[in-house]
């Protein structure tokens, strides 16, 4: 017996909705299994992540790794030299990056913990000079606080947890330690995926034309799509974000503002995060110059609002703007919905999937408009034909 298109969508919905009171009534259980399976998949999850922009250098490399070279040994150790060139570049990276930061912080928190009494007391005499309500005078006045009393009761305070102190220490290195295995296991299974991508990529497709081809090819199109999205998108933001940092440090070098360095590296981080992320690592920066000099920090704030404007009209349109294809009105909306939800991560991320599904869905949308067109003119044609033959038969 042939079911209907109506009995088949009737189906559809009754398990739908059977689906959904299930999920409802046993949405604290279901919630600790997507919890427990999670946490089992979060190193593969982090493999594809790794392996993701390792192909980005890798598929660079490979480019320029002798791509006319006929001997076989050469092109069998394109992929594994490029491979580990790739893995080499991203550690010396990160390296980079934290050898530059943490130095940097240090000597900040030194110098923060130096000058905020200092200023705190520079901007009591100022109330008390300028100010006419004595509220706000009394308020700023801090020549009541002793600074050198305050910080050794500071310290005996957090000397008297010291066995709370252990045991977030333990706690901190057993989570190091979870951290480093997953980080392993991760980049060994990111290699993996990569060394052997072509046949992994085969298999798929194999056992997606066995089932369904139509489906199977509209799939591979959909992954295809979202692989270029999001190798565009972390290609040109981390141009972008390389750009605006070395722009924002060479400024400050200029201008002679402290903390050149450590700031122009925070905004370069901060500004991989779209729209709000350049801003965050200014509100940062600033607290540091102000600790220092309130005027050089005013001097930073419009350096920044001018290299911010140049920046979102002529550099980030060109790298990131037209290689993702998202309207402004999208990415405004994908950074908030993806920031409620996933915090930082899912700010960064939301763009490209946003524009992967935007890229989608207007090609859909195109799709059907052109067969509504050719089903339309399909139908003006037939009718002009009847007319004719009408015309020939009388």
């Amino acid at each position: 017996m042939k079911l209907t298109n109506k009995t088949k969508r009737l189906i559809k919905f009754g398990v739908l909705i059977v689906f959904v009171i299930l999920f409802i009534k046993y949405s604290t259980e279901i919630g600790k299994l997507i919890a427990i399976i999670a946490d089992a998949v979060f190193p593969l999850i982090l493999g594809l992540i790794i392996a993701f922009v390792l192909n980005i250098l890798m598929k660079g490399l490979e480019r320029v790794y002798f791509p006319k070279a006929k001997n076989r040994t050469v092109i069998k150790s394109r992929r594994p030299v490029c491979l580990a060139a790739s893995i080499l570049i991203l550690a010396l990276i990160v390296f980079a990056a934290v050898s530059l930061i943490i130095p940097e912080i240090i000597r900040a928190f030194t110098i923060l913990g130096e000058e905020i009494p200092v200023s705190i007391e520079k901007l009591g005499k100022w109330a008390n000079k300028h100010l006419t309500d004595t509220f706000l005078a009394d308020f700023f006045n801090t020549s009541s606080i002793n600074w050198n009393e305050l910080f050794p009761r500071i310290t005996s305070f957090i000397t008297s947890g010291a066995t709370g102190l252990l045991d977030s220490a333990f706690s901190i290195a057993s989570t190091t330690i979870s951290g480093i295995t997953t980080t392993v296991v991760a980049l060994i299974f990111a290699i993996y995926l990569l060394a052997n991508k072509e046949n992994l990529i085969r298999q798929l497709k194999k056992l997606l034309s066995a089932y369904n081809p139509y489906r199977g090819e509209k799939l591979g199109h959909y992954l295809s799509t979202a692989n270029k999205t999001f190798s565009s998108f972390v290609i040109g933001q981390c141009t972008d974000a390389l750009l605006l940092g070395i722009i924002i440090g060479v400024g400050m070098a200029i201008f002679r503002l402290p903390h050149a360095l450590l700031t122009g590296v925070i905004v370069g981080i901060t500004a991989w995060i779209p729209i709000f992320g350049a801003w965050i690592g200014v509100i940062v920066g600033t607290f540091l110059i102000f600790t220092v000099s309130p005027v050089k920090a005013i001097i930073f704030v419009v350096m920044f609002i001018i290299v911010q404007v140049l920046e979102e009209n002529i550099i980030y349109t060109r790298v990131v703007g037209s290689s993702v294809g998202l309207p402004s009105i999208w990415v405004l909306a994908a950074v908030t919905v993806g920031g409620s939800l996933f915090g930082v991560f899912g700010m960064i991320f939301s763009v490209p999937l946003a524009a992967t599904i935007y890229k989608i869905v207007r090609e859909r949308v195109n799709e059907r408009l052109e067969s509504k067109a050719l089903g339309q003119n399909s139908a003006k044609a037939l009718t002009v034909t009847e007319i004719n033959e009408r015309n020939i038969d009388k």
